[in-house]
């Protein structure tokens, strides 16, 4: 039987290329836990080469390259508070859309502890403006 496809959402900003190949190791060891079964992991993390000279339109490209490979996938697994990240944001909703078979998981679980303390800083300014304080 061919293993699944899962598609693994991870934030990428601000972080390296070891910190982002780990977050995608982890999730998918919890996905392969949850669901009880092997999956071909599909990210859309790569060096690929961007068409363009405007570094602001980056993300973009790497987006579309993300809904374009979560196309071949029929599971998905993402972070919570994935609204800090907008990439991770849109393939979250894509999947919820299109009814993949998907996970999230706590932020913290897939960042190093120096890592989680920079961006819970960003939740807990980005909660507190949510909630009006």
């Amino acid at each position: 039987m061919a293993k699944a496809r899962l598609f693994v959402s991870v934030p990428m900003k601000d972080r390296t290329s070891a910190d982002i190949r780990e977050s995608i190791k982890r999730l998918q060891y919890y996905a392969e836990t949850v669901w009880d079964r092997e999956f071909e992991v599909v990210s859309a993390y790569s060096n690929s080469e961007v068409p363009t000279d405007d570094v602001s339109k980056y993300p973009v490209f790497h987006l579309g390259n993300a809904i374009k490979l979560m196309s071949t996938c029929d599971y998905f697994i993402g972070v919570e508070y994935d609204f800090l990240y907008s990439g991770c944001n849109v393939e979250r909703t894509v999947a919820c859309e299109y009814g993949y078979k998907m996970l999230t998981v706590p932020i913290q679980y897939i960042m190093r502890p120096v890592e989680w303390a920079k961006h819970e800083k960003l939740l807990n300014e980005e909660l507190t403006r949510r909630a009006g304080c």
